[in-house]
């Protein structure tokens, strides 16, 4: 009978050390995951590009970066509560859908997967109640399946063109945008530059202004500051001095052709939503 007791207590030992081992083990493994989803978090935290994570179905944003939160007038809390598919205009909501749909039906056996594609995409700024502020963008992401049949994915926007945050403002750089384009001569006998004496650069009356250079296929590409035919053109800077078109003051089509991440993805081709948003403002 001692001998049993003795040997129960021994098991009882063995088991709670295992049991502590486990624990231990379990501790070190969530302190590890922390360390690295820490360090994710500082990386992004200093990303100059937009990053949104959401669920591709729904659209419900359950990550979004400084960055974004910054480039949209939004806080980060804000972005959190809000829609993805509800923060750029309906034709790039409807383009992104499609391209998700058609990502996940080419490669159903797939778990992570590339988008595809990279998107000319118009966000709201501030919002999706901004009818007048407008922010046009590349779109690039990646998609993963989840348990329970969801499907995340993460993306990050460049930010191409000028950004307005004022009617008027839009209007005023429009007209001014049209004056130097009809002065201008495109086969490079004078620079688009003037354009910035006559008060064409939207960022004089504060708002933020955001390019990337003039790699995107510009309409006006001579160190004019108006990269990328943002908010004025059809790609074709000014067409001679047209009048402007009707709508909203904001670029109507961005060349991607030589693509906005430099080469680095390969097997992406590029896809420009605002082709079919034909909008502009009118010259005041």
């Amino acid at each position: 009978h001692l001998d049993r007791q003795q040997q129960k207590r021994a098991a009882n030992r063995k088991s709670a050390q295992l049991s502590r081992q486990r624990k231990k083990a379990h501790i070190n493994e969530l302190r590890q995951e922390h360390e690295e989803l820490k360090r994710q978090e500082e990386i992004l935290a200093v990303v100059p590009d937009p990053v949104f994570a959401f669920d591709a179905l729904t659209g419900r944003i359950s990550f979004a970066s400084r960055s974004a939160a910054a480039q949209f007038g939004l806080r980060v809390e804000h972005l959190l509560a809000a829609n993805l598919f509800d923060l750029v205009t309906a034709d790039c909501s409807n383009r992104l859908r499609a391209l998700i749909a058609r990502a996940l039906a080419d490669h159903p056996g797939s778990q992570t997967l590339l988008l595809g594609e990279r998107m000319t995409v118009r966000f709201r700024k501030g919002g999706a109640a901004s009818n007048v502020a407008m922010a046009l963008g590349e779109l690039s992401g990646r998609l993963n399946r989840q348990d329970g049949g969801q499907v995340a994915c993460v993306c990050s926007v460049r930010v191409l063109s000028l950004m307005f945050d004022d009617h008027g403002d839009a209007q005023r750089a429009a007209a001014a945008f049209a004056a130097a384009a009809a002065a201008t001569d495109y086969n490079g006998d004078q620079s688009t530059s003037d354009m910035d004496q006559d008060g064409g650069s939207a960022a004089s009356s504060g708002e933020e202004t955001t390019s990337t250079g003039s790699t995107h296929g510009s309409g006006c590409t001579n160190g004019s500051g108006f990269t990328n035919g943002s908010a004025f053109t059809n790609g074709s800077g000014g067409g001679g001095g047209s009048p402007a078109r009707q709508g909203d003051g904001y670029s109507d089509s961005v060349s991607l052709e030589s693509g906005g991440n430099d080469g680095d993805d390969e097997n992406l081709t590029d896809t420009d939503c605002s082709s079919s948003d034909n909008k502009s403002v009118q010259s005041s």
